[in-house]
């Protein structure tokens, strides 16, 4: 078994502990864009995945963008809705590629970063070892 989809596999049982509504698995993955720009795109994209629990707007609520945009980081702020069913269907990754890394680099995106809480941390490591030469850094 290939070796990320191993860890992928590991993680799922200590995700569903919890209880919680499933969300829809929509196709595209719901995403929300904060542009650093309103007249054009930067050049550097920061693609923030939640935790197993969380929704992507917790990032704005619990402070996240605005201590990004307090430090002047010229990147547009990409909050991705990679929920748990993603990964319980074992569609996370290929999700993440088709929707989200596949239209920035396309778009010009030259840098793209990964950050993540939880689970979202996971996702953005598996996303990067997937795609390394797509994917910047996380």
């Amino acid at each position: 078994m290939n070796p990320l989809r191993r860890c992928i596999s590991l993680a799922l049982p200590l995700a569903a502990l919890g209880c919680t509504p499933p969300r829809p698995l929509l196709v595209p993955m719901r995403r929300i864009t904060l542009p650093w720009r309103a007249d054009r795109a930067a050049p550097l994209a920061i693609v923030m995945l939640p935790g197993a629990y969380s929704v992507p707007e917790d990032f704005v609520r619990e402070g996240f963008v605005d201590a990004l945009r307090a430090r002047r980081v010229p990147a547009d702020v990409h909050l991705v809705d990679a929920h748990l069913g993603y990964f319980e269907r074992g569609l996370l990754l290929e999700r993440l590629m088709a929707d989200v890394v596949d239209p920035l680099r396309a778009g010009g995106v030259r840098d793209l970063w990964f950050v993540g809480i939880s689970l979202g941390g996971f996702a953005a490591l598996a996303a990067a070892l997937h795609r390394r030469a797509d994917i910047t850094g996380t």
